[in-house]
């Protein structure tokens, strides 16, 4: 199972369109806690396992952290989207102006909340930042940005750049396995040449004043950037000649289908192509990335779905449990107080409550002891050899 993590406001109608063909609209799970469509008085849990009992998921996407694994219970492979942190923000401010179910349509078109005052105002929501929904409950002792970075390197398949969109798409779908992911752009946010002109002066303003109110965004949204640019490397002058089959391609497309990108996207349609693309199938571009995307990757990247938890610390000893849910093989825990290591366990005892609670298997469970552990200040747990740590039950 694939999971798409939607980061507000970084092309995500136009990434729909595309994920309806490479999953199908009735493969997809739209999965957005709080959101208010939610059904009233179910709690997440229920809400995957009743969509997942009524159909087969193959994506689960929405606007929601990192994480979703440990729910679903079973490993899948996450990827996602970024944009630079103050376009993206100018872009969510601007979008009132076209769209009228914007949280801030009205103070923003009556002038009552300019554009500074916007990016202070969402500074101090942190669950919308893009490091926060990278990071989820990710802990490393360092807090969102350093778990944000580690999960761009270690916990995601890929995650492309909307700045770099077409490098991004096909970074993406190599990674995931896809066909070549032509598109037509949806959902560009409508203004007029005074509006736009009012848009690129409040960029520039935002950021020479504010741009340090989202630090955090901004150095993983570089990792990411790194992370991505490590991997085009290693792939060579393949994924150069197939960048440059889809930019003949989607040049072609934006020609053609300009006048329908401000319109809206969701999930209603099925995995084939519109009448507009279905052209594109047998051409001599589309044959070069369905090629370079059949290939092998040149870097694979192993991304574990770690979850666990310590049960408890009394004693002289700690317990708990721990898995990768991508793999069947034990993970390894280290244990340490106070930032020295005290042991490095096998967690693979029996813990059949685990398995009763819907989790693969049951040999996840580990238990050390040692007279450091009679007073629990100070310990922690990390998967394999860190940084991750386990949280604390309850």
């Amino acid at each position: 199972m694939d999971v798409f993590i939607h980061i507000p406001k970084t092309a995500g109608s136009t990434i729909r369109t595309i994920l309806s063909r490479q999953y199908g609209a009735d493969g997809i799970l739209y999965f957005e806690p709080g959101s208010p469509g939610w059904p009233a008085g179910v709690t997440q849990q229920q809400f995957l396992d009743r969509e997942r009992e009524a159909r087969e998921v193959r994506l689960v996407t929405g606007h929601h952290p990192y994480g979703v694994h440990e729910r679903l219970k079973t490993g899948v492979r996450y990827f996602s989207m970024m944009r630079d942190p103050v376009a993206r923000q100018i872009s969510n401010y601007f979008y009132a102006f076209s769209y009228e179910h914007h949280p801030l349509r009205a103070s923003i078109r009556a002038g009552e909340l300019t554009p500074q005052q916007f990016i202070r105002q969402q500074a101090r929501l942190p669950g919308t930042a893009q490091s926060h929904l990278l990071a989820g409950a990710s802990d490393t002792g360092a807090g969102v940005r350093a778990a944000a970075c580690h999960n761009l390197e270690h916990a995601f398949q890929a995650v492309g750049i909307a700045e770099r969109f077409d490098e991004s798409l096909l970074y993406i779908a190599k990674v995931m396995n896809w066909h070549p992911p032509v598109y037509m752009r949806r959902n560009v946010t409508r203004l007029d040449d005074e509006r736009q002109a009012e848009r690129h002066d409040s960029e520039m303003q935002v950021r020479t004043i504010l741009a340090h109110l989202l630090a955090d965004d901004y150095a993983a949204y570089h990792r990411a950037q790194q992370v991505m640019d490590q991997w085009i490397a290693a792939e060579g002058s393949a994924f150069a000649t197939a960048h440059a089959a889809f930019a003949e391609i989607q040049h072609d497309i934006a020609r053609q289908d300009d006048d329908r990108k401000y319109a809206e996207y969701f999930f209603q349609n099925d995995a084939r192509l519109p009448a507009l693309m279905e052209r594109y199938a047998g051409s001599a571009a589309f044959r070069t990335m369905a090629e370079y995307l059949a290939a092998p990757l040149a870097l694979p990247r192993a991304t574990p779905n770690y979850t666990g938890q310590i049960d408890l610390c009394r004693g002289g000893a700690i317990a708990g449990w721990a898995l990768d849910l991508g793999s069947f093989a034990p993970v390894e825990v280290q244990v340490l107080r106070y930032g020295s290591e005290l042991a490095h366990i096998r967690a693979e005892r029996a813990r059949p409550d685990v398995l009763a609670a819907g989790y693969p298997r049951a040999d996840v469970g580990f238990r050390f002891e040692h007279p450091a552990l009679q007073d629990p200040s100070g310990v922690e747990v990390l998967f394999g050899s860190g940084p991750l740590r386990l949280r604390w039950s309850g």
